[in-house]
């Protein structure tokens, strides 16, 4: 799997996700869909023809997924949801109490 950047991020800027986890994140979700044991993950920047290389193995989903889940507590500010017109899109809003919106259940993936 290749992420075609097409700059680097400013050093003045902060990061919207740590550095290659959002790779991970691309990663764990090829290993789900393709059932496969490893992937080889690419960030690629197109400016300067640099490459991050990482290889992502099935036992790693975990803790991938334990960190995505952390940086967006950080983001959030705690783990209460924020209510907004995101709501609509989200996967966990028929079940939650914060849901902006009343929405039927999407038709994939399930709650983890």
């Amino acid at each position: 799997m290749i992420d075609y950047k097409t700059r680097f991020r400013a050093s003045s800027s902060r990061p919207r996700i740590p550095d290659l986890l959002q790779l991970a994140g691309y990663g764990v979700a090829a290993l789900l869909e393709y059932q496969t044991q490893h992937v080889f993950l690419r960030r690629h920047y197109l400016e300067s023809g640099e490459e991050d290389r990482l290889l992502l193995c099935r036992d790693e989903t975990r803790s991938v997924d334990l960190a995505l889940r952390r940086w967006i507590r950080r983001l959030s500010g705690g783990d209460a949801p924020r209510q907004g017109r995101h709501c609509r899109m989200c996967f966990y809003c028929p079940s939650c109490e914060h849901a902006a919106f009343e929405v039927e259940r999407p038709p994939w993936g399930r709650p983890a």
